[in-house]
C-alpha cells in the first residue's frame, strides 16, 4: 500500500447490513486494524468502535490483532478490500471475568448466612470442615478476581455483551449455587467429617496449587509486552 490508500467496505452480513456504512474510507499510513475499525465507527454514526468487526475477504475470518497494520495483511491489500459487521453492545474482557469470579463469592457467603432460614437444622453449627472448606473457596476466587484486576493482559479490548451470560453461567451455577448447597446443607459429607489429618493434608494441596497457579500466571503476563494484542507462543 501506499502513503495513503483507499480501502473498500463491504458488509460481511448482507441481511444485517450497517445501514450507514461507507463505500470506501482513505487511510494514512501505518494505519492499524483499530484505526480502521474508530473510522468506520465514526462515518456509519456507531459510537462503540469495539462494536465493529473487521474481517479476511477471502477467508472470511475475523482480524484478532487490533494492532496489526493493514498494509501488512496481505488479502487486504491484494484485494483492497475489508469486510464489515456490527457485533452489536460490547463489554470489556476484564468486567466478564469480575462478573463471573464474583458469583461463587456472592452464592457462597449467601448460603452461609441464610442456613437457619432455608435448612431443616440450619441454626446448628457449621463444622470445622464446612469453615475450613468455605475459606479456601472464598479465598479462590477472591485470588481471581485479583489477579483478573491487576495481573493479567487481554489480547481483545471487549466481547459481545451476551457472552457474559454465557460464560458465567457455569460459575455462578455449580461452582457458586449448587456448590455451596452440596458442602453447608446441614447433612451434607462435609457436616459430618471429622478428619483433621485429611483436612491437613487438603488443605496442603490447595496451597500448593494456589501458590503455583497464581506464579505461572504472573509468569505468563510478563511475557507479553506492553499493548501487545497478539497470544503468547
Amino acid at each position: 500500500m501506499a502513503s495513503s490508500t483507499t480501502l473498500r467496505l463491504t458488509n460481511r452480513s448482507p441481511k444485517q447490513p450497517i445501514k450507514r456504512l461507507p463505500a470506501s474510507i482513505e487511510l494514512a499510513a501505518g494505519a492499524t486494524v483499530e484505526d480502521v475499525k474508530r473510522s468506520i465507527a465514526k462515518q456509519s454514526g456507531i459510537s462503540d468502535f469495539n462494536r465493529i468487526g473487521l474481517f479476511d475477504p477471502s477467508t472470511k475470518k475475523t482480524f484478532k490483532d487490533r494492532r496489526a497494520r493493514i498494509a501488512d495483511l496481505p488479502a487486504v491489500s491484494d484485494a483492497g478490500e475489508v469486510l464489515v459487521k456490527d457485533l452489536g453492545p460490547q463489554i470489556a474482557w476484564r468486567t466478564v471475568f469480575l462478573i463471573e469470579y464474583f458469583g461463587p463469592i456472592l452464592f457462597h457467603v449467601a448460603i452461609v448466612a441464610a442456613r437457619p432460614y432455608i435448612f431443616a437444622g440450619g441454626d446448628q453449627p457449621m463444622s470445622n470442615t464446612q469453615w475450613l472448606t468455605f475459606g479456601l473457596i472464598i479465598a479462590h476466587f477472591i485470588k481471581r478476581e485479583f489477579e483478573t484486576a491487576f495481573v493479567h493482559k487481554f489480547s481483545a479490548n471487549t466481547m459481545p455483551i451476551f457472552n457474559v451470560f454465557k460464560n458465567s453461567f457455569f460459575y455462578w451455577t455449580f461452582s457458586g449455587l449448587l456448590c455451596a448447597v452440596s458442602i453447608y446443607y446441614p447433612r451434607s459429607l462435609a457436616a459430618k467429617a471429622s478428619e483433621p489429618t485429611i483436612d491437613a493434608a487438603g488443605t496442603a494441596l490447595y496451597l500448593f496449587g494456589e501458590v503455583g497457579n497464581a506464579l505461572v500466571h504472573y509468569y505468563l503476563s510478563t511475557l507479553r509486552s506492553a499493548g501487545s494484542t497478539t497470544a503468547n507462543s
